[in-house]
């Protein structure tokens, strides 16, 4: 689905991380969920975000007991970073300018229990429990390669995982990549 504030969703003034994970639990709740043998999600920068927190066991829903895969492309995966990029003019202001983003964060989400920094990076944040497939765009101008060292550093061995430095893929404007797409349909594929 598109996110807040994406492609043909309506933008809003309350867009958290948060908000999009509970956009797609009323989606997947609207589902018949007795029709429907798996969940495979597939989240690309921010949506890699809600993908991750997805598999969190602060949210429940139904559909985590038939979470198959997750497929993440350039996924963003802590907000340290881009903390760091926002308050980098100011850098003395960034733990006054935490604190308020996470008091605003709780006051949106008062049933998330008090988060605090930390809880907006992996592994705090959340770790994938399923076979994970990771096409990370090799000279992502965006994201850069922290998210997606962020994201191995923290890996829960006993879950599979497979990851693709891919040079001809950009952080976005790459609805096409030929090399991303065969990569993608052979791991779809090795799971038919």
């Amino acid at each position: 689905h598109d996110l807040r504030g994406h492609c043909h969703a309506p933008d809003t003034p309350e867009w958290t991380a948060g908000k999009i994970i509970a956009d797609l639990k009323v989606v997947l709740d609207s589902l018949d969920k007795d029709r429907i043998s798996a969940v495979h999600l597939y989240g690309h920068s921010i949506g890699g975000f809600v993908c991750i927190g997805m598999s969190h066991s602060r949210y429940d829903g139904w559909w985590k007991e038939k979470l198959g895969t997750i497929i993440l492309e350039s996924p963003m995966t802590v907000y340290s970073p881009i903390m760091n990029e926002l308050t980098s003019s100011v850098p003395f202001l960034r733990p006054l300018i935490e604190k308020m983003a996470i008091k605003g964060f709780n006051l949106i989400h008062p049933d998330a229990g008090g988060l605090k920094w930390k809880d907006v990076d992996v592994p705090h944040w959340g770790m994938p429990q399923v076979p994970t497939l990771i096409l990370q765009a090799a000279n992502d101008k965006r994201l850069g390669l922290v998210h997606y060292d962020a994201l191995l550093s923290n890996w829960i061995e006993k879950v599979e995982l497979e990851t693709h430095l891919i040079q001809s893929l950009s952080h976005s404007n790459n609805r096409i990549n030929e090399e991303r797409d065969r990569l993608l349909m052979k791991w779809i594929e090795n799971r038919i």
